[in-house]
């Protein structure tokens, strides 16, 4: 299943329709008629959710425990080589067995990007799994005698007894990080799940704990650099191929980057149960490349322009954006609803480079998945300290009121140190930074875009399939192993030769064709790579300067939404600033729309859900 709404009472029966349908956010851009709307209860919980037709089942019950799986789980490898293929993703009943055979052990046998909730009918408790990187946002909140829980923010939001209370602890660290830490969410009375946590509520109130630890990743010993490559390239391959054996057809997102084409050149299926997809401006690279890669190999190819015809509808998949995530993205991704909805017809699932670039190779997008403030909380020697020197500067800049950093700042220090300073404290700063980006930076930013996805396609990325990221911590060459954010020449070239070797290995005929960095993957395989790249790639970034190339066109896009509709309310004097409706009426917005865009989608956001 891909969205659920559930609620049970611990000590008092439910009134039938207890829970409202309407308020699963996905069950409006669904197609009917593959998607099925089912409804679970007994006397003291009631349960609500979707699934598609071609999903293997998503619910189990055995006459005591009533088992619900979001997303997929599969079968752990027992051995990071000779991996077998396994008929794909795990159904609800066999993990249910699998639970009962070992129920503090059998989270370790599985992996994928799930989340379990288990209901016992007979002791009124209910347990919530959430997997190692807990990927998909999952709320939660203990209401009184009443736990509610949901794919969806605004839908647990709807369910309370009482108005939700924004959190501004929350917003703050929207301003200034990008989204909120930990469990934090933009409701004081609504937790998020965290990875790997077990949530457990019953007549005894509500406790959480861990099942697995994220700093074992770190403990693994590095394999030789050959024995690595073969070994990954291997497990690569395995790991994509299964992901596509268990369905006729399969989408992929395919760029002008490496990791889509690494993932293109080991998978092992018919062209004519493959469409690639990339989104950019006519023109860009990020669809002429892959493109032209297609036409030569004969693979089946859609681009998506986001062109006029996408500005005419901009608006529509923008909200969508930001009520499908529950604003933890903004309205400027739009175009992944947008082309979602376009191909969905083809494949239920789809296949992303997703985590390659953030995981093996040296980090690249200070900004996006981590904002420029945690990077240098990262590299703090006391990021509390660091924090407190930000907040200052931080406090009348921007376009949420400042007086929100007053009220909240005790509380974002108290989180800065639990998600830094604390829990990661005895390691050294870039290895920390990899610890912050599985546990919070990843899951975060994307989440936001695979959730965001969810009533068109479930997304399957095997650069964060459990196996392969042990692998990853266990390669001298991936960017775990470099200095992250201040990388040396040799990093970042050194990180990208995986992907040369795992094509030239699967699929040569690929290592030729240009990518967006200006240089083929196959200049990574000379002798001398450097003589040959960088000459190649110091041309490509003169070139982006002098035309002011751009992929996309935010600002235009957002700049008219905005106008429609931003100010249709007055802004909460609490949470907004006057300087976001001063800026936008002189343009000067357009100068910092990536931090305009967040208190802009976070006022829809509010006013979709009736909070503002």
């Amino acid at each position: 299943m891909f969205d659920l709404l559930g609620l049970i009472d611990l000590f008092a029966p439910l009134s039938p329709g207890a829970l409202p349908r309407s308020v699963l956010p996905a069950a409006q851009s669904v197609d009917t008629k593959i998607v099925l709307h089912r409804t679970v209860e007994g006397q003291h919980f009631q349960a609500t959710y979707l699934e598609r037709i071609s999903d293997p089942a998503t619910y189990s019950f055995d006459g005591t425990l009533h088992l619900f799986l979001i997303g997929e789980a599969f079968a752990r490898n027992s051995e990071l080589l000779h991996e077998t293929y396994e008929p794909g993703p795990l159904s609800a009943y066999d993990i249910l067995q699998r639970h009962r055979r070992d129920s503090s052990g059998f989270l370790h046998a599985i992996k994928g990007n799930f989340t379990l909730i288990i209901l016992n009918v007979a002791d009124r408790q209910c347990c919530l799994y959430n997997s190692r990187f807990g990927i998909s946002p999952f709320y939660y909140a203990l209401d009184g005698t009443r736990f509610i829980f949901s794919t969806s923010l605004a839908a647990v939001g709807s369910c309370l007894s009482a108005r939700p209370e924004v959190d501004l602890a929350a917003v703050a660290e929207l301003a200034i990080f990008n989204y909120p830490f930990g469990d934090r969410t933009y409701f004081r009375q609504v937790k998020m799940l965290r990875p790997a946590e077990i949530v457990r509520v019953g007549a005894s109130g509500l406790q959480r704990e861990t099942w697995w630890d994220v700093r074992t990743l770190d403990s693994a010993p590095l394999y030789p650099r050959l024995e690595a490559l073969e070994l990954g390239s291997e497990l690569f391959h395995n790991t994509v191929n299964r992901f596509a054996h268990d369905v006729p057809r399969v989408r992929m997102s395919f760029t002008s980057g490496f990791d889509s084409r690494a993932t293109l050149a080991v998978l092992e299926k018919d062209h004519a149960d493959l469409l690639a997809y990339s989104f950019g401006t006519p023109g860009s690279m990020n669809v002429s490349i892959p493109q032209q890669i297609c036409a030569r190999l004969g693979v089946q190819f859609c681009p998506i322009y986001l062109d006029g015809e996408y500005e005419q509808v901009f608006d529509k998949y923008a909200l969508q954006a930001i009520r499908l995530s529950d604003c933890l993205s903004t309205v400027e991704r739009a175009n992944y609803p947008y082309a979602f909805e376009k191909i969905a017809s083809f494949s239920p699932i789809v296949i992303t480079g997703l985590f390659g670039s953030e995981l093996m190779r040296t980090f690249q997008s200070v900004g996006d998945v981590i904002s420029e403030t945690l990077a240098r909380l990262n590299f703090a020697v006391d990021p509390c300290d660091e924090f407190r020197r930000i907040a200052t500067r931080h406090r009348n800049v921007g376009y949420f009121a400042p007086e929100i950093l007053d009220q909240a700042v005790d509380e974002v220090e108290a989180d800065v140190a639990a998600v830094l300073a604390e829990r990661f404290r005895d390691m050294p700063p870039d290895r920390r930074f990899y610890m912050f980006l599985l546990t919070e930076g990843l899951r975060k930013y994307f989440g936001a875009e695979v959730h965001m996805e969810r009533p068109w396609a479930t997304t399957r990325f095997p650069f964060l399939d459990d196996d392969f990221v042990e692998f990853i911590f266990s390669s001298p060459f991936a960017g775990v192993h470099s200095r992250t954010l201040r990388p040396t020449i040799n990093n970042r070239f050194q990180s990208q030769y995986f992907y040369a070797w795992i094509i030239r290995k699967y699929r040569a005929e690929l290592l030729d064709a240009p990518t967006d960095h200006g240089y083929p993957p196959s200049d990574l395989l000379s002798p001398l790579p450097l003589l040959k790249i960088g000459p190649k790639f110091l041309h490509w970034k003169w070139k982006q300067r002098r035309t002011g190339y751009r992929e996309f066109k935010t600002e235009e896009w957002t700049g008219n939404l905005y106008g429609r509709y931003l100010f249709q309310t007055i802004p909460r004097c609490d949470l907004f600033s006057q300087k976001m409706m001063n800026e936008y009426r002189d343009g000067t917005w357009r100068k910092n729309w990536p931090e305009y865009a967040k208190a802009a989608s976070l006022k829809l956001w509010l006013e979709m859900i009736g909070l503002n």
